[in-house]
């Protein structure tokens, strides 16, 4: 049969009825309470949680510690033939049986899309089919002039790097441009173009015709300028 067990006065453990000196806090325990007597055991429980929150919240009062680290004495030492006891944990960690927290997989992106990066500055034309008529849908830009946010840029077989003063007057320039076109003049078109104008600003985009109104806001013909100049040499 399995021998009763008694809570301690001193460290409030569980130990054998058979015990006469605690050995986790070595207290004096007193007789072992009559089998006879029904909820003793259960009265005896009641009485130590009582007097363990009483004990406790005096202790708090009196030694003060920080907040969320439970404190640790000699009444939780391991004693011999009883093991250690509990390992005290943080309750807000996650362990085995609790619910985990759900990681949201990184985004799956085609080849494409890993190489599909927003230029600093780009300037490509599309070909018509025939003069003045608009160009299929679908239908491929061919880059004259690329500028990387870094400063590398490419333009007709010919690379290189802006320099850092080179790198802010055309991020200035950018942003002092209006990306947009002028006013409709009564003129349709001067020429019959054979290709179609972008410029692509970071996320902004304009397209033209050239010879034709409406024509950019100067501002945009004044970034053009500047990005040639600045990529004028072999790098």
């Amino acid at each position: 049969m399995t021998e009763a067990l008694v809570v301690c006065v001193g460290c409030y453990r569980h130990v054998r009825s058979s015990e006469r000196a605690c050995p986790f806090c070595a207290a004096t325990l007193g007789a072992p309470a009559p089998a006879s007597r029904p909820g003793a055991l259960h009265t005896a429980v009641i009485a130590a949680a009582l007097a363990l929150g009483l004990s406790d919240r005096a202790h708090a009062q009196q030694h003060p510690s920080v907040p969320g680290i439970p404190r640790i004495g000699m009444e939780h030492a391991p004693a011999q033939g009883y093991g250690a006891p509990p390992m005290m944990r943080d309750p807000t960690l996650l362990g085995p049986g609790q619910p985990q927290p759900v990681v949201p997989s990184p985004a799956v992106q085609s080849p494409s899309e890993r190489l599909r990066v927003v230029p600093l500055f780009e300037l490509s034309n599309q070909p018509l089919p025939g003069p003045g008529r608009p160009a299929a849908p679908g239908t491929a830009w061919s880059s004259e002039l690329v500028i990387q946010a870094d400063g590398s840029w490419f333009a007709s077989g010919r690379s290189g790097r802006l320099t850092p003063p080179q790198l802010t007057l055309l991020r200035r320039t950018i942003a002092q441009t209006r990306m947009r076109l002028a006013r409709r003049r009564a003129i349709a078109c001067v020429t019959s173009p054979d290709s179609m104008q972008r410029v692509r600003a970071g996320r902004n985009d304009l397209r033209w015709a050239p010879g034709c109104e409406p024509n950019p806001d100067p501002s945009v013909a004044r970034l053009i300028a500047i990005a040639r100049r600045l990529t004028a040499t072999r790098g």
